[in-house]
């Protein structure tokens, strides 16, 4: 029985560290200094790409609005009455670049947001 456990606790502490490990490469929190920074940046040195799941929790809440999202984003690579594009790099398993697209209503409060490829 107490070799189980220790089996057991032992198992358990593997699976942490390799998810630990795993989240480490795939995503990192959001920087708005370092995502600032790296507007017009080419496509292989643009770090935004990692922080992706981080600007989708906690800056683009529904509802929120254009000038609040440009003041923490800064300003995007293209602009047009309703969207901002921001270049984000290539997309981990792929060669295409990826962009995010953030759309707005008619007075400026965000509606949606989606990634591209192409």
């Amino acid at each position: 029985m107490r070799k189980s456990v220790w089996i057991a606790a032992a198992a358990l502490i593997i699976a942490v560290a390799g998810y630990g490990g795993y989240m480490s490469t795939t995503t990192t929190g959001f920087d708005a200094e370092t995502w600032r920074a790296h507007r017009n940046a080419s496509p292989q040195d643009n770090p935004r790409r990692e922080m992706l799941r981080a600007v989708q929790e906690d800056v683009l809440r529904p509802g929120r609005g254009r000038d609040e999202i440009l003041a923490i984003l800064g300003e995007p690579e293209r602009r047009s009455s309703q969207a901002d594009q921001y270049d984000m790099g290539p997309h981990r398993y792929g060669i295409d670049n990826e962009t995010l697209v953030i759309e707005y209503d008619g007075e400026g409060r965000l509606t949606g947001a989606r990634v591209t490829r192409g």
